[in-house]
């Protein structure tokens, strides 16, 4: 449908889960990737299901936003500024294209209950309207704090952290 010119715009918001460098050990989870090896730390045949899920993901997503910026389709991908999806060669090939930009934009700004800096990709220069950093106290009223839910070991249910 996209190489027909039947779809203008396509956006991606890939879960940001093993992507993300909340991942930091301590009492919670350690991490699965690292810019280094941002298509997962352990070798390939030892990875989790959920990262090899997430890495197909990705590809799939670059993949379909090459065939939109090739047919002149507006393309948008969404994950944290500091996602290691970002460094996975298949999102590197997307941001170096011609025509492509990045823009960074905190969510607070447009009334998130949490700061949560976001990175958008994309070869749509309007989106633009996306960048802004919180101001912080007193122009902006305090955050709520982040938090997240972790799946402890041997639970069926994730606890909030």
């Amino acid at each position: 449908l996209i190489k027909q010119g039947k779809i203008s715009w396509v956006h991606f918001a890939p879960p940001c889960a093993t992507f993300s460098r909340a991942r930091r050990g301590g009492n919670g989870p350690g991490p699965l990737r690292s810019e280094e090896r941002p298509d997962g730390i352990a070798a390939p045949h030892l990875r989790s299901w959920d990262v090899t899920q997430a890495n197909q993901l990705a590809k799939n997503t670059a993949k379909i936003a090459t065939v939109a910026a090739r047919a002149g389709t507006y393309f948008t991908i969404e994950n944290p500024e500091e996602s290691l999806m970002w460094y996975l060669p298949c999102m590197r090939r997307i941001i170096q294209m011609p025509g492509v930009h990045q823009f960074v934009g905190d969510q607070c700004i447009f009334g998130g209950l949490y700061v949560k800096p976001t990175r958008w990709v994309t070869n749509a220069k309007w989106m633009q309207v996306v960048e802004g950093r919180c101001p912080g106290c007193p122009t902006h009223a305090p955050h709520i704090p982040l938090r997240g839910k972790v799946k402890m070991p041997g639970s069926t249910r994730a606890a909030r952290r």
